[in-house]
């Protein structure tokens, strides 16, 4: 596993887990929390990894999650914690410039809904995180508000161009952070940052309010330091948890595995249908549940070499003969379990 940074800040040691657990003993408080982060990201400001950070509003929404929880109504694992938002999303009333001077003064009116489904768990929204320019480059290093820098030492590049969202969660600024990908916006600052982000499924995650790229390749994905901490945030992102083997029910939608043959919507994928010499000799099933095994068509078919889907006939030469008359032009094979000399052409002995 890949160390901590130089400066690591307090988050870089800590699971959202663990501050999960914190919470809920009464060990620490949403506002404190919120206070680490802000104290963090001035501290390591040199990052440039934030462009605006809203210290009233998280300190607001902190004191609600605090509220909530002692009342005893619990929104889920991410109930006060501290949770970073790239600057191409819209957060309503909190600058979201997309990284161009073109944008330096926007203010949003309304949240993106990936947004809303953060405050809606109980999220606190601490700031936007920088964004290579239209969130269009890997680098990280073309923005208006300049270049995020590595944590990890001025020699490297964060990535882009969810650059400021990387830098931050490995910074330890924020346990999570919101990022997009489009061709790689998620996945580049990630590795170069040494953390874990995810490009979901297409549509797994709305990207309304988002700014967009390319309607068939954007996507919003969760980042955070480790796998566990990421699928909370992911859970968060798309009302449900990621579907198993074992739990197919718990499925979270977008996240679909596609399988060829036969086309299904869903996992596991169905069996594909059973081809050519089945195992037990018998003729192949056009089914997802694979051979039928033996039936009295199939040892019909086994005397004469015939298969009902199977054709041209394994064996039996004077059939073999007769399928490869009947399919030359003009001709109308008939995949009959009858003997050759039914054929319709009348060709069986050419």
């Amino acid at each position: 596993m890949i160390g901590l940074p130089p400066e690591a800040g307090w988050f870089a040691r800590r699971t959202v887990a663990g501050l999960v657990g914190d919470l809920r003993a009464g060990r620490s408080s949403p506002g404190e929390l919120v206070e680490r982060a802000l104290a963090e990201a001035s501290r390591l400001h040199g990052l440039n990894a934030f462009v605006t950070l809203d210290g009233a509003g998280a300190r607001e929404a902190a004191e609600r999650a605090g509220r909530e929880l002692a009342a005893g109504r619990d929104r889920g694992p991410l109930h006060g914690i501290p949770v970073a938002v790239k600057d191409v999303v819209d957060t309503a009333g909190l600058r979201t410039t997309m990284g161009s001077r073109h944008y330096a003064d926007r203010v949003p009116e309304h949240d993106a809904e990936c947004v809303r489904r953060l405050r809606a768990a109980g999220a606190v929204i601490v700031g936007k995180t920088a964004t290579h320019e239209f969130a269009f480059g890997p680098t990280g290093d073309r923005s208006l508000s300049g270049a995020t820098r590595n944590p990890y030492g001025d020699g490297r590049l964060a990535g882009g161009s969810s650059s400021g969202s990387a830098a931050a969660v490995a910074a330890g600024i924020v346990p999570l952070a919101v990022g997009t990908d489009t061709g790689g916006s998620v996945r580049i600052p990630a590795a170069c940052c040494g953390i874990v982000g995810l490009k979901p499924t297409l549509g797994a995650v709305p990207t309304g309010g988002v700014f967009p790229v390319s309607s068939s390749l954007d996507t919003v994905g969760p980042m955070a330091r480790t796998a566990g901490d990421c699928l909370l945030l992911w859970n968060a992102l798309t009302g449900g948890a990621l579907r198993t083997r074992t739990s197919p029910a718990s499925a979270s939608a977008g996240l679909r595995r596609t399988h060829s043959t036969p086309a299904t919507r869903g996992w596991p994928p169905r069996p594909a249908p059973c081809w050519g010499r089945c195992p037990c000799g018998t003729s192949p099933s056009r089914t997802s549940r694979g051979c039928a095994g033996p039936t009295p068509r199939s040892r019909a078919a086994r005397s004469t070499g015939s298969t009902r889907d199977g054709w041209p006939p394994r064996r039996n030469s004077t059939t073999r003969r007769c399928w490869r008359a009947c399919a030359r032009p003009g001709g109308s094979p008939r995949r009959t379990l009858r003997p050759p000399a039914s054929c319709g052409n009348g060709s069986a002995g050419r």
